[in-house]
């Protein structure tokens, strides 16, 4: 790995860091990412990435009125309870949005997808800190 990758991953991992720093904050304060779906009257939503970050997504709205309908993904073979389909689909099965998880790739997955989905493309980072001032 060299220099430059190493500093492009530590940026990452940093992001990542604040990003759960802003989301404990918000929960401290018992404000769950759930607010923002609500406040959008979005009821069925599809996840970008099914990675940790999609995971703490998952947790917090196993019991909430959100249904997540499937997540996009490169790798399907992953074991989990949603339906995950290839990021190389030209087409998927209907949702209210799509939170991209994956948030140092934001822009350049929303470029792609906007390609082919008709839904608002929004970063998981966009529904914290919304969730936050809702």
């Amino acid at each position: 790995m060299g220099a430059e990758e190493m500093q492009d991953k530590s940026k990452m991992y940093v992001e990542y860091y604040h990003l759960l720093e802003m989301w404990m904050k918000n929960l401290e304060k018992g404000k769950s990412i759930q607010r923002y779906f609500d406040y959008y009257g979005y009821k069925n939503i599809a996840l970008y990435g099914i990675g940790k970050m999609a995971s703490h997504v998952i947790n917090e709205l196993k019991d909430s009125e959100t249904a997540i309908a499937y997540a996009i993904d490169q790798n399907t073979g992953i074991n989990s309870d949603i339906d995950i389909i290839s990021c190389n689909e030209e087409e998927f099965p209907a949702a209210d949005v799509l939170i991209v998880t994956p948030i140092y790739d934001f822009e350049i997955i929303e470029r792609r997808m906007r390609e082919i989905l008709d839904v608002p493309i929004v970063s998981l980072k966009e529904v914290i800190q919304e969730a936050a001032i809702l």
